[in-house]
């Protein structure tokens, strides 16, 4: 895809249309790698804090933010306010299916978001 508008590849919904699955194969996987490291965050938080912020950019398929939020809230007692944040809206649409209790769905660019400074806890970056 070299030479590609990769922009336009998602803002189009391309991409869902050439990887329909969104890879959601693979989501086992990583969250094999990524539920460790959550957890070593959360053993870093305050217990004081009893909600937390959670936002996935370019999610995919959903799987890794529900899994995740699901990981925290159970193991470590805390409730999960759930972000997706993505260019293609087709992305956010199976995000939302997966999420149906996201806080926020947003169709637009982490370089330019219109989330608020602090308003987040953590940020899942998975193959972005």
């Amino acid at each position: 895809m070299n030479g590609y508008d990769k922009t336009k590849l998602y803002k189009t919904d391309e991409y869902v249309n050439i990887f329909p699955t969104l890879f959601e194969e693979d989501s086992e996987w990583k969250l094999s790698k990524i539920i460790p490291l959550t957890d070593e965050w959360i053993t870093q938080v305050s217990e004081s804090v009893k909600i937390i912020n959670l936002l996935d950019v370019g999610g995919g398929a959903g799987l890794i933010l529900r899994s995740v939020s699901s990981h925290i809230e159970r193991k470590h007692n805390k409730k999960v306010n759930k972000y997706a944040l993505d260019l293609s809206g087709a992305a956010l649409d199976m995000q939302q299916k997966r999420n149906p209790d996201l806080k926020k769905a947003l169709n637009e660019n982490i370089a330019d978001t219109s989330l608020k400074n602090k308003e987040i806890d953590l940020t899942l970056l998975i193959d972005v």
